[in-house]
Parts: C-alpha cells; sequence; structure tokens
C-alpha cells in the first residue's frame, strides 16, 4: 500500500513533514510521496523522517498549470536542485504572494476580513489556508462552503492567478528528472481525452486514475485513456490532515497489478 500525493504544513497541509512520515509508517504505507503545492521546502525534514523510519520516499511537488479547469501536475522523483523547476518555483511564489495581497483586501472590504485569522505555515498561504481563515473567524461552517460561497472561479472573491503554461510545467518536472503525473483529473471539468492526448505530446507520464474521491466509474474511465496513450496509473489520497476526512493515507490504494507496476518503477525514484 503506498501513496504518492500528500501534502505537509509546508503548504496547506495540517502536519509537519516528519509527523506526515511517522503517520505514514503507523499506516503501513510501502512508499510515501511528499508533494507539497509548488514547494520543495519540506523535503528536507521529511527525508530525514523518512531514513529514520526506514520508509522510501518520494521527493514531489504539485504543480499548477494555465487552463480552462484546475489543472494540477504532479512532479515525482524531482531532483530539488533541477534549475527549471527551482525557477518556476520561485516565480510562482512571487504570483502567489501578489493573488494573496489582492484577494485578503478584496475579502475586507467586501466584510470578510480573515488577517489574524490565519494558521502559520511554513510556506505561502494559498486559498485553502484563506478558506480555514473564513471558517476560524465564523463566516463559514467549513472550508468547502468557503469556496462554493465564496472563493471558486466565478463566485464573488475570486482573484486569479497568473500560472504557466502546461508544456511549461511539464518541462520543468522532466529537467528535474521526475514524472509528471496529472493529478486527480475526475476533479475537473474538461475534454480528458483531449487534455491527456495533449499533456502526452509533451512528456506526461502518468494519471492519478485512484484518488480519494474517485468512483469505481470514474477510475476505470481514466484507466482507460491511461492505457490507451501508454501512461502509468497512480494512486494518491490527496492527504491534508484531519480536516479531510474523505482523504486518508493510503486510501486510493487498490492491489491490482497496474499499480504493483506503477510502486515498481517510482521505488527507483526513492531516497
Amino acid at each position: 500500500m503506498y501513496d504518492t500525493h500528500t501534502h505537509s504544513n509546508f503548504s496547506d497541509g495540517a502536519f509537519p513533514p516528519e509527523k506526515l512520515i511517522e503517520e505514514a509508517a503507523s499506516a503501513g504505507l510501502t512508499l510515501i510521496g511528499l508533494t507539497d503545492h509548488d514547494s520543495l521546502a519540506g523535503i528536507p525534514r521529511a527525508r530525514e523522517a523518512a531514513e529514520r523510519l526506514g520508509i522510501p520516499l518520494l521527493i514531489g511537488t504539485e504543480l499548477e498549470a494555465d487552463f480552462t479547469s484546475q489543472l494540477h501536475v504532479l512532479g515525482l522523483g524531482v531532483d530539488p536542485e533541477g534549475e527549471k523547476l527551482k525557477g518556476l518555483i520561485g516565480l510562482h511564489a512571487v504570483r502567489r504572494a501578489e493573488r494573496n495581497e489582492k484577494l485578503l483586501k478584496k475579502l475586507a472590504d467586501g466584510g470578510f476580513s480573515v488577517y489574524g485569522h490565519i494558521a502559520p505555515t511554513n510556506g505561502l498561504i494559498n486559498k485553502s489556508n484563506i478558506a480555514l481563515a473564513m471558517v476560524a473567524a465564523g463566516y463559514c461552517e467549513t472550508a468547502a462552503e468557503a469556496f462554493d460561497k465564496y472563493l471558486r472561479k466565478g463566485r464573488p472573491f475570486d482573484v486569479r492567478q497568473e500560472y504557466p503554461a502546461m508544456p511549461e510545467v511539464l518541462e520543468a518536472i522532466l529537467d528535474a528528472g521526475g514524472y509528471p503525473v496529472l493529478a486527480h483529473p475526475m476533479k475537473m471539468r474538461c475534454d480528458h481525452r483531449a487534455l491527456i492526448k495533449d499533456m502526452t505530446d509533451h512528456g506526461l507520464w502518468g494519471v492519478e486514475a485512484y484518488y480519494s474521491t474517485s468512483t469505481p466509474e470514474e477510475t476505470a474511465f481514466f484507466l482507460s485513456l491511461a492505457e490507451e496513450f501508454s501512461l502509468r496509473p497512480t494512486c494518491g489520497s490527496d492527504f491534508h490532515g484531519p480536516h479531510r476526512p474523505e482523504a486518508q493515507l493510503g486510501c486510493a490504494w487498490r492491489d491490482t497489478d497496474e499499480l504493483i507496476k506503477t510502486e515498481e518503477i517510482l521505488r527507483k525514484k526513492c531516497v
């Protein structure tokens, strides 16, 4: 049982990297991928814990690309010193900070100030952190409500951020020696086949066909696309911590031949 999609508090997860690794070991995972949003800053601490506990660690990140729907790409097994990847992450940090400033001001001007309610994080805050701050401030019952009513695309307080083009994201991952994987495609509203074909032409390696909230029908559909385009299926919980009880470590794993084969390949990239 393994999990290639998790987050620590270096992005919008609840646990420090070492606590995440400890939880993964306790859950009996045979491999864990740390894929914080647009960050590799938590990897050294995760690596130290993984070595101490004897669990293979897959160095990764989750990058967003410009698209009509939310397009996230996992970079699995990357070299943290990859120049193009470091440059892309650095540029994203600048753009994220600018977006956050605009979003927080827009919320405050609209009567939803969350200054002072944002939980400390080791990295740049993102919309998930802001959604949780809206809950802490008493404006919403859940982070999901904050997104659905206020923060998603088309909602009153949405502030768009500039993202790199999809080919640029895949190029940065490949340049860092990593495997680009389309994350949670079942959450996207688009022509999935056309998207995956286009991404495959730019070096896509895998598709997250097994996901914490995917239905059997969705998994079967993305498995068929993975087979059609000779891509590897992966499994990821998108674990963030206790505030997302539907996404527990290892919950996307299924004992299938294709996932066992994927793990065999990914193990060669672990540290």
